[in-house]
């Protein structure tokens, strides 16, 4: 089993600024990446009012809005999401949000196998390039920064061990009963075939 402690030790960490910096050079270039999320919310994350609200068409409409200015077209990313039931309001505003993901390229998977994991986790983005983050959230959740890891093995060892849950892991489009307005909405996006 993985060991995220082993990893991350003698690291370069990274605050969440210089991060996005990375994020927004390595996308622009069309970097594939694969990525995991084992938190079942993210506080720095508030973009949802308008699901919270039941707004699911300005819900809709920022989703759109917002993966055709951060993405214009294609998305290179492998997702891994670890999900506990009842899947609380975060997930199930993730599940939509997938739903344009996928239109854009995603290939996303969720497990609720937590025998898949160690007993400490850490979300983390691994780009093929060789550039490996290993996100850091404290212990509320809270976005702070990323361990920054470029050693070849340790790299080795993440991929190897991602891809074995990915295959593991099945589409996200099991874990939640869609509710049919918005499903219609993403329809009329070309979201969903």
């Amino acid at each position: 089993m993985i060991d995220f402690q082993k990893i991350i030790k003698d690291e370069k960490y990274v605050p969440d600024n210089e991060y996005g910096e990375y994020w927004v050079k390595f996308d622009k270039l069309g970097i594939k990446a694969k990525k995991l999320e084992f938190l079942q919310t993210y506080d720095f994350i508030d973009g949802n009012d308008d699901f919270k609200n039941k707004n699911y068409d300005r819900f809709v409409e920022m989703l759109e809005e917002f993966y055709v200015n951060a993405y214009g077209g294609k998305d290179n990313i492998k997702r891994i999401h670890y999900i506990e039931e009842p899947l609380d309001e975060y997930l199930q505003m993730e599940y939509y949000t997938y739903l344009i993901d996928e239109k854009y390229g995603q290939e996303i998977r969720v497990t609720k196998d937590r025998s898949l994991f160690p007993k400490r986790v850490y979300d983390f983005v691994l780009f093929e390039n060789g550039n490996l983050f290993v996100l850091d959230f404290g212990n509320n959740d809270s976005w702070n920064g990323a361990w920054h890891i470029t050693n070849a093995e340790k790299i080795k060892e993440v991929e190897s061990w991602f891809d074995k849950v990915f295959e593991q892991s099945e589409n996200f489009k099991s874990m939640l009963k869609p509710n049919k307005y918005i499903i219609k909405k993403l329809k009329k996006l070309g979201a969903i075939l």
